[in-house]
């Protein structure tokens, strides 16, 4: 009778040479989380494949697999498994679809410590490749999911990269239309602006009653929920991803360490602290876990000479909101707070202006550009840069200092595009970059913004457009010479398998800072 493969130390040894290549995982304790400095191989060996035995009880692997973070020779591998306590997994890497090529095999370990989420590390890879990947456990394997590694350094590819940008998922108001195009589509690369899960799931179209979570066990659940979506679970498949948080991760609209209804405390560090420690066990992402109340996720992805993505983190670090309500006048502090904090300020100064690539793609979460509801200071979104007015000059003149600067954003809910410039109140100030604000992937509308659209454009000549009432996501592709943003929405994303269309689509040309 056939049982499932287990590798012994020995033979996860042979394999691993005989292969030239490794697998480390990378859940535990103390590992930073960094590139692997092992130089890829100019060819790749490859080792038999093996029976993984009869399957032995219900499928573990409810959550599906995914993948993320890729440099030029390494990318994490993420799964999560329906079984305790301690276990261990094997997930394998191929060159083709079918795993008749397996170039890498390894056991990976899921525990209760990381809520049986298990990852991995595969390193030793070769530049500006396309992956297979897949875990097996208890006889159970995965379907084959598609990876990939980036170009070399200095490398810009013959073919332009393209990109999927998602952002706010809440899942209770809409279905997951947009995330089924994802996987139809097949992008190289998706990056999430954040807002993957909700706190609070009380839509009209999915309604979910649970309350919201506040320990690690709750926020587990809610990440469970979200991850058993079928529709997710095929968009990880198709590209590895790129994630950064907003604020739903933790609660709604908070700042810092103050949950925005009520003043700080020890129950919301440590709130915020289950919430972070969530986000990293159900996430695939090279950051070491977290060890006490944050979790440091602003960080380089570098895509070889074409582009470096600047991945930022405006909610952990920013000052507390001190004019008062969401909406509403500004106060004098707007010029003196911090939307990043100063070590990540610093941090940012540092590496978005000094590389050689083509492009800079700096993904973070809230508008950068201005938005002019009315005349005069009587009413600003002061949850997004508008409200950290002295926090955005220092942005925008780093951005003003970095090769070609695209900012990819989402928290609205809606669709935007504009340039950026050194003063959104003249018309002739410096071009800075351009902006592409994704839609929600289903999140609702802010009512405040339905319709309203078209106002802000009238008073923001800055704004090239904007959609204010459908869901989708944006398409990018970034290549040498010019860089193309397609919107691409739902029509009814409150009806399941609503048409998605192309709604419009931008230009960037290179060494421009402007929309063409």
């Amino acid at each position: 009778m056939l049982r499932p493969w287990r590798p012994t130390r020995r033979e996860f040894i042979g394999v691993a040479t005989g292969a030239a290549l490794g697998l480390a995982a990378c859940n535990r304790e103390g590992d930073d989380g960094g590139s692997s400095s092992t130089t890829a191989p100019p060819t790749e060996n490859t080792i038999a494949p093996v029976d993984f035995g009869t399957p032995i009880g219900t499928d573990p692997f409810a959550l599906g697999v995914a993948s993320g973070d890729p440099d030029t020779s390494s990318v994490v591998l993420w799964t999560w498994i329906d079984r305790t306590p301690e276990r261990e997994l094997v997930v394998e890497l191929a060159v083709d679809e079918a795993f008749g090529s397996i170039v890498q095999r390894a056991p990976v370990d899921a525990t209760p410590d990381t809520g049986m989420s298990g990852r991995a590390l595969a390193t030793g890879l070769r530049p500006d490749t396309t992956y297979w990947y897949r875990f097996a456990m208890d006889g159970h394997v995965t379907r084959p999911a598609r990876t990939r590694t980036a170009p070399a350094p200095g490398v810009v590819p013959d073919e332009p990269l393209v990109v999927g940008h998602l952002s706010c998922m809440r899942r209770s108001s809409g279905y997951w239309t947009a995330l089924d195009d994802v996987a139809s589509v097949a992008p190289d690369l998706v990056v999430h602006c954040g807002d993957y899960v909700y706190e609070s799931d009380g839509g009209a179209v999915r309604p979910d009653d649970t309350p919201p979570p506040t320990t690690l066990d709750e926020y587990r659940e809610l990440w469970r929920r979200y991850k058993a979506d079928p529709a997710l679970q095929a968009a990880h498949a198709v590209a590895p991803w790129l994630m950064v948080w907003d604020d739903h991760e933790v609660a709604n609209n908070y700042q810092g360490n103050d949950p925005n209804d009520g003043p700080p405390s020890a129950d919301f560090d440590a709130q915020r602290a289950a919430a972070y420690r969530a986000w990293w066990e159900f996430t695939p992402t090279r950051i070491a876990p977290p060890d006490g109340p944050g979790l440091a996720i602003h960080r380089t992805v570098d895509w070889g000479g074409l582009t470096r993505f600047v991945l930022l983190d405006t909610r952990q670090y920013r000052d507390d909101q001190p004019c008062g309500e969401d909406l509403g006048p500004r106060c004098a502090e707007t010029a003196t707070i911090s939307m990043l904090g100063a070590e990540q300020e610093a941090w940012l100064a540092d590496v978005a202006p000094n590389h050689d690539a083509l492009w800079t793609t700096v993904v973070q979460q809230v508008v950068v550009h201005q938005w002019r509801f009315l005349g005069g200071n009587s009413l600003w979104n002061l949850d997004q840069w508008d409200g950290y007015t002295g926090a955005r000059l220092q942005l925008l003149e780093t951005l003003a200092g970095s090769p070609t600067p695209v900012v990819l954003t989402g928290d609205v809910h809606s669709s935007w595009v504009s340039d950026l410039r050194a003063d959104f109140d003249d018309e002739d100030s410096d071009e800075v970059g351009v902006e592409f604000v994704a839609p929600g992937v289903s999140s609702d509308v802010p009512s405040q913004l339905r319709g309203a659209g078209s106002l802000v454009e009238l008073s923001s000549p800055h704004i090239r457009w904007s959609e204010t009432r459908r869901r989708g996501w944006v398409l990018h592709t970034i290549g040498a010479d010019e860089w193309t943003a397609e919107y691409r929405l739902v029509t009814d994303a409150s009806i399941e398998g609503s048409a998605v269309t192309a709604e419009e689509t931008f230009r960037v040309d290179a060494g421009r800072r402007h929309l063409a």
